[in-house]
């Protein structure tokens, strides 16, 4: 088993991914440094100056994700939920493979159905990648980058939704959209239902 993401991205899906380059990394303090394994973070993204952090969704809003109404200080402080680490626990370097820990849970990848594909898991999962700086180099504070999911091929992105924390990927649909295809699988059915009664079989 490899952790090369040469093997695993085509030169295509690498600059489609990094075309999202919308998120960066910072301290509390502001200061430039290495991403250090065991330091909590904050997470910015860069379509509405808001922090990504633990929100309570409620019962049908998806995984517990959501930003900050406002990027204050004080909003800041309370929002350092944030912890990058490789398998190394050496500072974070651009194309490696790393998990994304927000509290107390890990980011995994895992079907749902509202809001992002992400569920939480008690260990870490290597599954990301931080792509948009020279493979192999560390990652830093205030660097923007895009945060890419190995296991569905996709970069994370800020995703306005009317249910759930406003995260997705590219391919993500709108809650309209789903709407739509289960109405659609509930029509197509009652016609197969239909058919069959009238047939005998």
């Amino acid at each position: 088993m490899t952790d090369s993401l040469t093997e695993q991205l085509t030169p295509d899906l690498r600059a489609r991914a990094e075309a999202y380059v919308q998120w960066r990394i910072l301290r509390l303090d502001g200061k430039k440094t290495h991403v250090n394994p065991g330091q909590g973070h904050l997470l910015k993204n860069y379509t509405n100056r808001h922090f990504l952090q633990y929100k309570n969704q409620g019962a049908f809003g998806g995984i517990n994700l959501g930003f900050s109404d406002n990027a204050e200080p004080s909003t800041a402080a309370k929002v350092v939920h944030w912890e990058f680490l490789n398998r190394q626990r050496t500072p974070v370097k651009y194309d490696e493979p790393i998990a994304i820990r927000c509290k107390s849970g890990y980011l995994r990848y895992g079907s749902r159905d509202i809001g992002i594909n992400l569920h939480w898991s008690d260990g870490p999962v290597y599954e990301w990648r931080l792509l948009g700086g020279k493979p192999g180099t560390p990652v830093m504070t205030s660097d923007w980058f895009s945060i890419f999911n190995t296991a569905c091929k996709e970069p994370m992105i800020r995703f306005v939704r009317t249910r759930g924390g406003d995260i997705g990927w590219p391919s993500s649909e709108t809650w309209f959209q789903q709407v739509k295809g289960h109405a659609k699988d509930a029509v197509e059915k009652a016609i197969r239902e239909y058919v069959k009664s009238k047939t005998g079989g």
